[in-house]
């Protein structure tokens, strides 16, 4: 089987111009042959779908035509946040823990003053005064 194959190799290379039909004249099993077939088959089968597919895909890019509109808010927004890029990391995780500790304290002042504003309407509400008498 080896020399056989051999065989079709050095008739591929000595003469280009060698078809099937001298290949298959020749002693070669007869499912080696249709598993050459198949495999030559399969080739140009793959070359066709790929030729295919780019040619959907230059189809599709040359008719997308969309474009997203962006609003300008995000323009701004990117331009001052990203401004400054040269910021290390640690400059960057000190500005968020700030700006973590700007938020939890305007929290707590709002909480608190809350709290105070109930405490101050249940004051209100009582209206019972002792008499205390001294003896």
């Amino acid at each position: 089987m080896i020399k056989e194959i051999s065989e079709i190799q050095i008739l591929n290379k000595g003469n280009q111009n060698v078809s099937y039909h001298q290949i298959y004249q020749r002693k070669i099993p007869r499912w080696d042959k249709l598993y050459q077939l198949d495999k030559k088959k399969r080739e140009t089968l793959k070359l066709k779908e790929q030729k295919k597919k780019e040619e959907i895909n230059k189809k599709e890019i040359k008719e997308c035509t969309f474009k997203p509109l962006i609003n300008n808010n995000s323009e701004y927004i990117k331009k001052n946040y990203y401004s400054n890029n040269l910021d290390s990391n640690s400059e960057k995780v000190l500005k968020f823990f700030s700006r973590q500790k700007f938020w939890n304290k305007k929290k707590n002042e709002k909480i608190e003053d809350l709290t105070k504003g109930e405490e101050i309407k249940e004051l209100s509400e009582c209206k019972f005064i002792p008499k205390i008498v001294r003896i």
